[in-house]
């Protein structure tokens, strides 16, 4: 459980971008998961993304008329892998069953659409599908930049709680530095732009 932190508009979300592979750097190299991102093509780059990260958006960026089970399901339509590391349980079983653990009631997962929901049920549904297929690596980009301490403090709960359940490790970018006290690590971004 990695925190980063850096001041807004220090370049925390391009960062990111860059180790999920949305982003390419300008010169050197960028390896992630032992392989080399910068001579992959854009299609490669999608498949390991696909199949070894979940990516939680700042804005979340669910399908507002999908129904939370089919935006977490949708998480696994061109990944593959991930449907594969699903055990014993249907892709439909799994994503409801991850959305059932962090709280969202039967009705609610099935029944409406995902912009019905408040931002805090959102968030449940945007870390269910980061973590949908057990990802090696869950990115989480200012997840927390609109709520309330109390708030806070519950989504980081129910995140380290799946990240652990899911073995997956995590990447959290924050500009407000006492979330920093949860994580195993902290590193400012400026520390890594100096390298």
């Amino acid at each position: 459980m990695v925190f980063i932190h850096g001041a807004s508009g220090s370049g925390k979300t391009t960062f990111l971008n860059l180790i999920a592979g949305l982003l390419l750097p300008q010169s050197g190299s960028l390896q992630l998961m032992g392989q080399e991102l910068t001579t992959m093509s854009a299609r490669d780059r999608d498949r390991l993304r696909g199949a070894q990260l979940g990516v939680i958006f700042q804005m979340f960026n669910l399908l507002p008329y999908l129904t939370p089970l089919d935006n977490v399901i949708a998480a696994c339509a061109f990944a593959p892998a991930k449907r594969q590391r699903i055990v014993g349980n249907s892709l439909t079983a799994a994503a409801r069953q991850l959305l059932q653990m962090l709280q969202l009631d039967d009705t609610l997962i099935t029944a409406q659409r995902t912009s019905t929901l408040s931002i805090g049920q959102q968030q449940r549904v945007a870390i269910a599908r980061a973590l949908i297929g057990n990802p090696s690596l869950v990115i989480a980009d200012e997840p927390t930049s609109a709520l309330d301490h109390e708030l806070q403090s519950l989504f980081l709960d129910l995140l380290f709680e799946q990240c652990r359940r899911a073995t997956s490790s995590l990447l959290f970018v924050s500009h407000d530095l006492k979330l920093g006290e949860r994580f195993d690590r902290t590193i400012a971004l400026a520390e890594i732009n100096r390298r």
